[in-house]
């Protein structure tokens, strides 16, 4: 139903009135099949219609060629062609009347005679009703003959046959046409009654008769009787004979009769005594039509024994499709059936000696029908079961439908478990899909289906056999025995462990399933598991031998019903060991064979774990070691070790590879092995953990020292803490030195030698105080390998005893009483020092007394400058004085000068003995040590040197204080002369200065003009270097924005360009204007072309006498109305307050609509076929704003990739449903790829290839038939004389002429050429295809290549099919309508470029194929559960939120009164004017995480604020602008920067009604003082720094760089503003265009229909009303075609049911009124216009009522007589 704009309710009757909409796709495609017999009657008929139409053919061109003694050299179907031109016509008229009616004039000129059969000179020259034509001339022949002025017209019905090929092309022409056939059986009739005759005449032509028949001349009496004026009808002259004889009979058994007084003078005869001896008019007219009768009959009789002849042998379809007989319902598909059904009647009639009857022919026919209906119908219900399996889930009740089905009757068919059938079912139906693929081949037959209800029922046995305990092994074997379920290879020897492996594969499936339908075992699974069996049994054998079969344990491990994983033959003989002792260990613990049996888990177990530890043992002892795999294998559920830390991996391999070099080589860890491994490296590093600690826990780490998995040596719990401090050193020393957290921990060794380490270092502190008694031992402490101290010298030991005793005290004042390593270490590194130190010192004070000794004062100098000696004030000029207070020194000793020993004290309180002559030192005092007298120490000499420089120094002093004198002396005489010469000048100074200042000017005067006039000469080169420069300086300050550290300078220098100026605001204006006004151009010239497209149909049904000039005069009026209205669109102003949240509803929908492809695309695959209108295109096409940009493109193309995965995913089973279907998706895309998008590719692509085409002069003809006629005609046309060449002959025939094959080689090659040259044109110039097109042919290629793996053609095909088909054709077919090639209204393509261009698409083809927002939320909310299956999903708490779908006045205020109609209708009258904006926006926050997004807004927050900052003070840092203080200029500056942004916002928004352009994003701040944005500028930066996201540090970096990026992008939207704005400018400027060219085809309309109106004013006349009210029978409608037929009715009844037809105030509206016996019945409302787009569209029938099936074009031609 649709509701009119005056609210009322009229029918539209589409296949959904038809069809139940409840009926799902399969069941609809099942009912499609079931009336599938009734479509093969109607082709029948139609058919039927057709042979009878050329039979009329064949008699008008076979009476034409009598009249004018002329053959028409051409074939029936070609005879309406030939009458086109009216030559035929023209002489047929001059062989009636030659002196009167010239050639140039036809017969009955001006109309006036008889108008019901003078045809349309449309109906003959543009062959619009051909039918009519030879109507017409069927009826010139009856009266011409009538007249005596031409020959009878022959009847060639069953005459005359034509082939299937001409039959078939004339149903498709007539129906196309959808033309009513006119009824020829009625013009003897109409004659009669249109021609008036007098009494006298009538009388005359009676007698006439009568005396022919008296004379016994048949031919004579045929004439006399088809004389105008003797009124007889259905005269047929080939039953002249026959007539005569039984008129001859009649004529005597009257005269015989009757008494008359015989006379010739019949002039004196009255009529009623002629009549007593003679026949009169209705006594010969019953004589006539018994003789047609009997005739009749006769052959029927013998097409009836023409049909018996051919059942055994013989063209049986022929015999059966004779017009004569009418057989009904005859379908050539299954004409064998027809054959076998007919030879078993014949048999039966044979044996009863019965002939066969017509009504046995006719029952037979209708009982083979009915045998292919319910075929054909178990085939459907097949179908749908088969449809029914390959859905997941199956649908059981469906299932249990079908099973029940009368039409089949399964045994064994317990409904109690449909859902285990139809397991098994599917499993079947898999079975065989995968075998014969989807096809007819896949399809369960019924045979197939019973049997796999056998294997059900069998099967639920098995498995309660397996349920009961103990398990019934008897029902099992019987089972497993069945043929029913074919089992292979069951040794029944076996049967015990088959039991128990199934059984426990059935407790395994309870367990996981419970007990149900999944938990059962099936066929395939119980073969399995018996293979399975088998193969256990052969390897527990195998294993049990001794030695075992190593072959055959390998053969049962690699069998795939073992369905053994990971199974590696170079482990063979590990997994034999294994297998063995699990074998034995379960043989320990039972006796039972079949539980000692190894399982496939027990093998499986084995294998798995065998291969990991073996690949963990290869892991390990690889070089270097495989961490990952070593992660893979400790993680490996087989092993399943306990205490694993993963991030230690590389510790536990170090571990490990340590374990397993301690063992040999074939010797693997093992899992106890390896799980000992890990726990003493978990141990170690929870120590090592330990000792990072800060503090350390030292209960924990004495727990880790004496734990028993480490099994440390040595460790003694009082030196707990020299371990401790040890360790921590060997930690951090590691730390340091190795930056992997797993290569720096201490191992085991390592903490043993630390502990060992300790232990020693202890020692030594204990033996400090028993040293030198225990020399030796300690010596042994110190040069322990494990401490390995550095540069440990034993000679010295002593000294590092003293210095470590030393130390010892110093650390007593620190209270810690001992050594550690460290202090041992730095005590011998110490005592080295000093020891190198003291040997040194006394080396040189031995040199010093060897200078002396040889008095060489050079060496003595040096030797006193040492820097080993370091004595000060030593002076080389005073070396003799040195020496010789030196040598007295020495002379002045006299003690013992033969030892060879000096002794030096160090610094500790020790001293080094030194041997003169040995040179070797020692700490230790040397026995009987005794020092040489003579030796002057370093203290001595160092006394000596003093006191001589001292001496020396006396007088040396004094020198400063003389030079002091002189220097004041000298500077009094200069200063005298200075202050003299000062004066003079300071008298001078006035002229100084001015000869200065001349003599400076005219320098710099004479230089400055110099420069200027340099400057002056190079003026541009001055102007381009500044200009180059300064645009350096700025660019180079630019790229600094680009810099991964932003300079603050350039922040400051273009935060300007954030600033929104005029020129911004007016191009974000004007952009936004263009994109409403291009969206509104787009549907007001949809709209416009829509009903211009309504316009031309009507003013063609106009020229076609269809409708009335009312009728378009109406619909132009209505068309100016919607210009008007949509030129004038206005937008919603003012909506209800309670109807705010419901319209921010809609805008949250349609946002989700837009962004989210799969809700639409499921849509669009829910939504059936009846509701996918142009609504539905022209409302996804608007939420996507017909891809005014490339975001919305983009979004549109995305949905159409979406969609059509749907559509492949869940439609397509074969090439055939991508070919011949038309789903929604595809239209769509075609259709935004047409217009403007592919205008240029299309013209680019085809322009040069059309053009030969259009301009060639032959023809394309592939038909032989078409190549022979025209090649006849030729021949007659240049010899002027009729060709002897037959006229009539099929395909084969003509392609036996030579002419006909070379022409038809001629035409292939042509078009052999015209295809390569368009391929040529198409493969190169793919890339011009429009994107969308591209993307959405790509999508559907890989969709049918992944649902179509081993058919990669398919994909190929599909994909042709879509580009050339359904894009490229029609640019092909009509390229002026596509603008391929310059379309002229003065010169159009003709019939001949038009008939080329399509042979052309067709071979090209060929080769291929080898109230919008309440309406969609409705339709959202129907089909919500499909699209929206969670529920979870957005969509429904937005639909939740919407509620129930409102009305356009619910949701928009309506300022008139409700309740009264005539504002109603304002109401909607403007509600179809209104257009809704909506803001498309989102209450969900798509990235799903409310933290990231709280985050995210507080940085952008932020960063808006310190952008605005910024703006007002400057800085050099921003820090620095957040502490400059405010000034009043700042804050004014502050202000006007948040008012001018509040003002355009708000101006642009009421401009474009929506937020939704660039500005709808810009911060937008409330009246805040600047000093309280700079706080809140604080707290976010801190609160970032606080999240890691910037650092004050780095001057907030992150946060200018994110402003520098705004800069940048800011520049780059202005860049692409631009060439948006330009190109919407365009696209407004082709849309401009285009509406121009709707309003001149709208005037030239005008102009058209005004002219008409003038016509009829001129020339019409007042005519009589027209009834208002018709009433017919149901009979009387069928008599004139009308009604063909009522549901539930009986011919017989028709005359009870009335048809009542009324005329409405709407003049193309009509009431429709059905009563039965007086009682209305129904009533409806009629759609004049519906009923002419049906007509339009070829719809022959419609119903009506539900019941009554009405021709269209007889209903049609009812209401134009009867009311228009």
């Amino acid at each position: 139903m649709a509701q009119t704009g005056k609210g009322e309710m009229h029918i539209m009757l589409r296949e959904k009135d038809v069809l139940d909409p409840a009926l799902t796709r399969r069941e609809i495609s099942g009912l499609r099949a079931r009336v599938q017999a009734a479509e093969i009657m109607d082709e029948e008929r139609q058919k039927f219609i057709a042979y009878h139409y050329l039979c009329r053919l064949a008699e008008a061109k076979d009476w034409i060629e009598k009249c004018i003694n002329e053959n028409i050299p051409v074939s029936v179907n070609d005879f309406e062609d030939t009458l086109r031109n009216g030559i035929l016509l023209a002489k047929l008229s001059n062989a009636f009347a030659s002196e009167v009616v010239p050639l140039k004039r036809i017969y009955d000129r001006d109309g006036a005679k008889y108008k019901i059969f003078h045809p349309e000179t449309v109906d003959l020259y543009d062959q619009k009703n051909m039918p009519k034509v030879i109507y017409c001339i069927h009826a010139l022949a009856l009266y011409c003959y009538k007249l005596g002025k031409a020959p009878a017209i022959i009847s060639l019905t069953g005459k005359i046959a034509f082939t299937d090929e001409e039959i078939l092309e004339k149903t498709v022409e007539l129906k196309s046409r959808g033309l009513k056939m006119p009824m020829f059986n009625r013009i003897g009739g109409i004659l009669t009654k249109e021609i008036k005759v007098d009494d006298e005449t009538f009388f005359k032509a009676i007698v006439a008769v009568n005396r022919a028949i008296d004379d016994e001349d048949a031919p004579q009496t045929v004439v006399a009787m088809n004389h105008i004026a003797a009124r007889l009808v259905d005269i047929d002259p080939d039953h002249a004979d026959y007539y005569q004889e039984k008129l001859f009979i009649a004529l005597k058994d009257k005269t015989s009769d009757a008494i008359i007084d015989t006379t010739d003078n019949t002039k004196d005869l009255t009529e009623e005594d002629y009549f007593r001896t003679n026949l009169t008019h209705s006594e010969i007219q019953t004589i006539v039509g018994g003789v047609n009768e009997e005739r009749k009959d006769f052959e029927m009789n013998m097409a009836l024994q023409a049909v018996i002849n051919s059942i055994q042998e013989g063209d049986l379809l022929n015999a059966l499709r004779n017009p004569l007989l009418m057989f009904s319902g005859i379908d050539p598909s299954i004409i064998h059936i027809y054959r076998n059904h007919l030879i078993a009647l014949k048999k039966r009639r044979d044996q009863e000696e019965v002939q066969i009857t017509y009504d046995d022919i006719q029952l037979t026919i209708k009982s083979a029908n009915e045998e292919m209906k319910r075929m054909n119908y178990q085939q459907s219900v097949l179908q749908i079961l088969n449809n029914l399996l390959d859905s997941n889930p199956v649908n059981c009740s469906k299932l249990k439908e079908c099973l029940q089905n009368e039409y089949f009757e399964f045994s064994n068919l317990d409904a109690e478990y449909i859902e285990q059938y139809s397991i098994v079912m599917r499993r079947g139906r898999l079975e065989k899909v995968v075998i014969n693929g989807y096809g007819e081949k896949g399809l369960l037959t019924s045979d197939e289906i019973q049997r796999l209800i056998n294997q059900a029922n069998l099967l639920r046995e098995l498995n309660n056999a397996l349920d009961r305990d103990p398990t019934d092994n008897e029902k099992l074997e019987e089972c497993l025995r069945s043929d029913m379920l074919a089992l292979r290879d069951v040794n029944f020897g076996w049967l015990d462990v088959y039991a128990v492996c199934l059984k426990r594969r059935r407790m395994e499936k309870i367990k996981i399933y419970g007990n149900g339908n999944k938990s059962l075992l099936y066929v395939d699974e119980i073969q399995r598991l018996i293979l399975q069996t088998n193969w256990l049994i052969v390897l527990n054998k195998a294993v049990d031998e001794n030695p075992s079969n190593q072959d055959k344990i390998n053969e049962c491990l690699f069998s795939e019903y073992m369905d053994i994983e990971d199974v590696c033959p170079d482990n063979l003989m590990q997994y034999i060991i294994m297998l063995k002792l699990r074998k034995n260990e379960k043989a320990a613990t039972s006796n039972d064979v079949n539980e000692i049996m190894l399982t496939v888990k027990d093998v499986q177990v084995i294998v798995s774990r065998e291969n990991a530890l073996l690949i963990l043992d290869r892991s390990i002892r690889a070089e270097p070691v495989e961490i990952s795999k070593v992660r893979e294998s400790l993680r490996s559920k087989v092993l399943n070790f306990s205490n694993l830390r993963m991030e230690i991996a590389s510790f536990y391999a170090t571990i490990l590879k340590d374990r397993r070099d301690s063992k040999n080589d074939d010797d693997i860890l093992r899992e106890n092995e390896i799980q000992f491994c890990i726990d003493e490296a978990n141990v170690l590093i929870d120590l090592n953990n330990c000792l990072i600690e800060d503090p350390v826990d030292m209960t924990k780490l004495k727990s880790y020292l004496d734990d028993e998995i480490l099994h440390l040596s040595d460790v003694n719990m009082d030196n707990v803490v020299l371990y401790v401090s040890a360790l921590i050193a060997k930690r951090k020393q590691k730390m340091m030195t190795i930056t992997d957290s797993n290569k720096n921990l201490l191992s085991k060794f390592e903490v043993n030698l630390v502990i060992y380490s300790s232990n020693v270092v202890v020692a030594i502190n204990e033996g400090l105080d028993h040293y030198p008694s225990n020399r030796e031992q300690f010596n042994g402490w110190l040069r322990d390998e494990t401490l390995a101290f550095n540069e440990l010298q034993p000679s010295i030991i002593t000294l590092y005893v003293g210095i470590m005793k030393e130390m010892r005290k110093e650390k007593l004042d620190i209270k810690k009483n001992y050594l550690d390593f460290m202090d041992i270490q730095n005590s011998i590194t110490r005592g080295n020092e000093i020891h190198d130190t003291n040997v040194s010192l006394v080396k040189c004070v031995v040199k010093v007394n060897s200078t002396i000794e040889a008095e060489d004062q050079i060496a003595l100098l040096v030797a006193l400058q040492s820097t080993v000696l370091s004595l000060v004030g030593v002076n080389a000029a005073m070396i003799a004085d040195y020496l010789t207070s030196l040598t007295a020194a020495k002379d002045e000793r006299s003690a013992d000068v033969g030892s060879n020993w000096v002794k030096h004290e160090i610094e500790i309180d020790y001293y080094i003995y030194y041997n003169l002559n040995l040179e070797e030192f020692a700490y230790d005092s040397p026995e009987d040590f005794v020092s040489n007298g003579r030796f002057l120490t370093k203290i001595e000499i160092e006394q000596i040197i003093a006191s001589v420089t001292e001496r020396y120094d006396l007088y040396h002093k004094q020198i400063p204080r003389i030079i002091a004198i002189q220097a004041l002396a000298r500077g009094y005489l200069v200063r005298r002369v200075i202050k003299q010469r000062k004066y003079e000048l300071k008298c001078l100074l006035p002229a100084v200065i001015k000869i200065q200042t001349i003599c400076r000017g005219y320098i710099q005067r004479k230089s400055y003009s110099n420069r200027l006039k340099y400057f002056a000469m190079n003026e541009k080169a001055v102007i381009k270097m500044q200009s180059v420069f300064r645009c350096l300086k700025v660019r180079n300050c630019y790229n600094g924005l680009k810099s991964p550290d932003v300079p603050f300078a350039a922040i400051n220098m273009f935060v300007y360009l954030l600033d929104e100026s005029q020129k911004d605001f007016e191009e974000e204006l004007e952009l936004q204007k263009l994109r409403s006004y291009i969206v509104t151009s787009i549907r007001a010239n949809l709209k416009l072309e829509k009903d211009l497209s309504s316009m031309d149909v009507k003013i063609g049904l106009l020229v076609k006498n269809r409708i009335t000039l009312q009728d378009v005069v109406h619909q132009n009026r209505a068309l100016k109305k919607i210009n008007k209205d949509v030129s004038n669109v206005k937008g919603i102003d003012v909506m209800i307050k309670e109807r705010t949240r419901q319209l921010e509803g809609y805008q949250s929908l349609f946002y989700l609509l837009q962004t989210e492809p799969k809700y639409l695309a499921k849509l669009i695959f829910e939504m059936p076929q009846s509701r996918s209108n142009r609504f539905v295109e022209a409302a996804i096409l608007t939420i996507f704003n017909y891809a005014a940009n490339s975001r919305e493109e983009f979004l549109l193309i995305k949905l159409f990739n979406t969609a059509l995965q749907e559509e492949v995913l869940n439609r397509v089973n074969s090439i055939e449903d991508v070919t011949e279907s038309n789903p929604l998706v595809i239209k769509l895309a075609i259709q935004f790829n047409r217009g403007s998008r592919s205008q240029n590719c299309l013209k680019d692509i085809f322009g040069s290839v059309i053009q030969p085409v259009i301009n060639c002069k032959e023809d394309y003809n592939l038909d032989p038939l078409n190549i022979y006629k025209e090649w006849l005609q030729h021949l007659e046309l240049i010899s002027g004389e009729a060709s002897q060449l037959p006229h009539n002959i099929n395909t084969e025939q003509a392609l036996k002429y030579p002419e006909v094959k070379k022409k038809l080689a001629e035409c292939i090659e042509r078009l052999q050429v015209v295809i390569a040259d368009i391929v040529a044109a198409i493969v190169p110039a793919a890339e011009k295809l429009p994107y969308a097109l591209r993307c959405v042919a790509m999508t559907l290629r890989k969709c049918l290549e992944k649902k179509f793996p081993n058919d990669k053609d398919i994909a190929l095909k599909a994909v042709g099919h879509f580009v050339i088909c359904r894009y490229m054709h029609p640019a092909l077919i009509a390229p002026d309508a596509f603008d391929v090639i310059p379309f002229s209204i003065e010169n159009p393509l003709n019939s001949h470029q038009r008939h080329c261009l399509a042979s052309v698409a067709s071979l090209l083809q060929r080769v291929a194929v080898n109230n919008t927002m309440i309406v969609l939320f409705q339709l959202v909310v129907d089909f919500e559960n499909e699209i929206a299956p969670n529920t979870d999903d957005p969509l429904r708490e937005v639909l939740s939120d919407l509620g129930v779908p409102l009305s356009e006045i619910e949701l928009i205020e309506v300022p008139a009164d409700t309740n009264d109609p005539i504002a109603v209708e304002a109401v909607m009258e403007d509600l179809a004017k209104t257009e809704v904006c909506l803001t498309l926006t989102t209450r969900f926050d798509l990235k799903g995480d409310n933290k990231t997004s709280d985050v995210s807004s507080l940085f952008n927050g932020t960063k808006n604020l310190i952008e605005d900052v910024v703006r007002v003070q400057k800085g050099s840092s921003l820090a620095d602008i957040l502490d400059t203080p405010l000034s009043e200029p700042d804050s004014e500056k502050y202000k006007g920067i948040i008012s001018s942004r509040a003002s355009k916002i708000a101006l642009i928004s009421k401009v474009t009604q929506s937020q939704d352009s660039t500005y709808s994003g810009t911060r937008l701040e409330k009246e805040v003082s600047l000093e309280k944005v700079k706080i809140r500028i604080r707290e976010g930066l801190q609160a970032l720094e606080e999240k890691a996201l910037t650092s004050s540090e780095n001057g907030y970096a992150t946060v200018l760089k994110e402003i520098a990026k705004d800069i940048l992008n800011r520049r780059l939207y202005r860049k692409n503003r631009k060439i948006e704005i330009l190109r919407l400018r365009e696209a407004q400027v082709a849309l401009d265009a285009k509406t121009n060219e709707y309003v001149d085809q709208m005037d030239y309309y005008n102009k058209y229909i005004k002219t008409c109106i003038e016509n009829m004013a001129i020339s019409s006349k007042k005519k009589k009303d027209k009834k208002s009210v018709l009433k017919y029978t149901a009979s009387r409608l069928q008599e004139k075609s009308i009604v063909s037929s009522i549901i539930g009715l009986q011919s017989q009844q028709y005359k009870n049911v009335v048809f009542e037809i009324a005329s409405t105030d709407d003049p193309s509206k009509f009431k429709m009124h059905a009563k039965m016996v007086g009682t209305t019945m129904d009533s409806i409302m009629l759609d004049f216009e519906h009923l002419l787009e049906l007509q339009y569209e070829g719809i022959l029938s419609i119903k009506i009522f539900n019941a009554a099936m009405f021709d269209v074009n007889s209903l049609i031609g009812l209401l134009n007589k009867k009311f228009y």
